[in-house]
């Protein structure tokens, strides 16, 4: 069964200084991440971003409308962990997922080991707390899980099929 989920605030406003951006420093270090995404989310993009876009896309133009799954092939050293755990909190904070009442959604990602869900944990954890904003979000925090008040987790795990049995997935991060 699909739930529906309604964006709150697209991905290039999420990731400014006052909110996601103030974990990622410098953002003109992230334009080729920004481009991506913002492709990915079916944006506008200016004529820099398109063609960084066709550059890393393998010449393909960006996509007509909001993609359902986002793949990305990358080298060592360039942010996918940082991306992911953006990602993570994106989906938790800037997506109205619909639930039942009393139900709590999950934003799952999975790393191939513990100690690289670690470092997925420990950036998704600040791209929270190193905003005023998002801070106030935070109902709790344990060794995998961050919840939230609006009754969504970010739960990060290494990769096993135990770690999604029974839960209400809203996105995943691979």
């Amino acid at each position: 069964m699909k739930t529906a989920s309604r964006l709150l605030l697209p991905i290039d406003v999420a990731m400014s200084e006052r909110l996601l951006g103030a974990a990622l420093g410098d953002l003109a270090t992230w334009r080729v991440w920004l481009s991506v995404l913002k492709a990915a989310f079916a944006l506008p993009l200016t004529d820099a971003e398109r063609a960084l876009f066709v550059e890393v896309a393998g010449g393909r133009s960006s996509p007509g409308k909001r993609v359902r799954e986002f793949w990305c092939v990358a080298g060592r050293r360039s942010g996918k962990s940082r991306i992911a755990a953006l990602l993570a909190v994106y989906f938790a904070v800037f997506v109205q997922h619909k639930l039942a009442k009393g139900e709590r959604g999950m934003v799952l990602v999975l790393a191939m080991s513990l100690e690289q869900a670690r470092v997925v944990f420990s950036y998704a954890l600040a791209f929270l707390r190193s905003s005023a904003v998002l801070a106030d979000e935070i109902a709790e925090v344990t060794r995998s899980e961050i919840r939230l008040r609006n009754g969504i987790t970010i739960a990060i795990h290494s990769n096993s099929f135990r770690s999604i049995r029974g839960r209400t997935l809203c996105a995943c991060v691979f």
